[in-house]
C-alpha cells in the first residue's frame, strides 16, 4: 500500500500524469486480486461483486453509445460496490479523457 501513497502524492503535484495513474491502477489491481482471493477462502464470493459487474457493464455500454457522462455515473457506482475494480477506474479514466 506505500507504493500507492507514494503515487498518491506524486499524481496531487501531476494530477493529468497518465503513466502514474496507469502505475496506481496496477497496483490497486494487484491488491483487489490479493483481496478477492482472500474472501473467497473466508466466505464464497461477495454478494456485491455481480452488481458491481453489471454496473461496469452498463458503464460500458453507455460509454460506447456516447452518453459519457451516464457512463462515468455507472462506473461511480461500480466503484461504489467494489472499491479496488481495477476496471471500473480504468474505464472511468478512458471516457473521462473523451
Amino acid at each position: 500500500m506505500t507504493k500507492a501513497i507514494c503515487i498518491d502524492k506524486m499524481l496531487a503535484a501531476k494530477p493529468k500524469d497518465f503513466s502514474l495513474m496507469d502505475r496506481k491502477s496496477a497496483i490497486l489491481d494487484n491488491l483487489y486480486q490479493i483481496r478477492s482471493s482472500l474472501k473467497a477462502d473466508a466466505r464464497g464470493i461477495p454478494p456485491d461483486a455481480t452488481k458491481a459487474q453489471e454496473w461496469l457493464n452498463k458503464g460500458v455500454e453507455l460509454g460506447q453509445s456516447g452518453k459519457l457522462d451516464q457512463a462515468l455515473k455507472a462506473f461511480d457506482k461500480t466503484i461504489e460496490l467494489a472499491p479496488d475494480s481495477i476496471q471500473a477506474w480504468h474505464n472511468k479514466e478512458l471516457f473521462w479523457i473523451i
